[in-house]
């Protein structure tokens, strides 16, 4: 007599899959898409460090180039690789000059001469425009700060303004200034030693030594005191 036999059984699940519900493909899955995350996040960082320093690369030898087109310059000459410089042989600078980022130095058939230990942030211009600008030793200029050392002339009204030319002039910085953010410094300026102006300023008028000045256009605010 013979025996009857069931179905076949079928493949018996792993204790792993009983245990977790069958979510062993879903985690597994998982895990790799956080391996790849992970390893093309190191890819990035290690991409930004090597483009950082392919920069720095960059900005040095910019910075020799622009150093021998100078009229002359002094030692540790640094500028951003964006920077743009116009009638370089019309430029002198002294030793450690430092551009925090791009900066746009003009002397257009003018005079720049700027001292020891200059320090510029990212996106000031400072133009001579036919006429004259001297800036001398540790002077802080801080971002998007405008130095112009000539105007349009508007005295004309039988023409436009575009055709009248321009009034030069001078602009002086002496030493130990401190030009903070978006101040604009007018023609036939002198910046006393060891003034402050404010940011967003507009000079229109010399200054007196260790004050402050601020508004638009500027007046002394303050005047410095004090040793530490």
């Amino acid at each position: 007599m013979s025996s009857q036999r069931g179905p076949a059984p079928g493949p018996s699940a792993s204790p792993a899959a009983s245990a977790t519900g069958g979510q062993v493909a879903p985690a597994r899955a998982e895990e790799r898409y956080e391996r790849r995350i992970g390893l093309i996040g190191r890819a990035a960082v290690h991409a930004t460090a090597l483009a950082r320093r392919l920069g720095a690369l960059a900005d040095r030898a910019c910075s020799r180039w622009w150093a021998v087109q100078l009229g002359s310059c002094g030692r540790h000459f640094h500028v951003t690789r964006s920077s743009v410089i116009e009638a370089p042989d019309h430029i002198r600078i002294g030793d450690d000059f430092l551009a925090r980022g791009p900066v746009y130095l003009f002397a257009n058939d003018g005079e720049l001469v700027i001292g020891n230990g200059a320090s510029l942030a990212r996106n000031v211009e400072i133009n001579a425009s036919g006429g004259r600008i001297v800036i001398g030793d540790r002077v802080l200029i801080a971002p998007n700060v405008v130095l112009r050392a000539a105007n349009h002339r508007t005295d004309l009204t039988d023409r436009p303004i575009a055709d009248q030319g321009h009034v030069r002039g001078t602009i002086v910085v002496e030493d130990d200034v401190w030009i903070a953010a978006n101040a604009v410094i007018t023609p036939n300026v002198t910046l006393r030693r060891g003034t402050v102006v404010g940011a967003g300023a507009v000079v229109t008028r010399s200054t007196e030594p260790h004050t402050v000045v601020g508004g638009v256009p500027a007046r002394c605010v303050a005047r410095r005191s004090g040793s530490g």
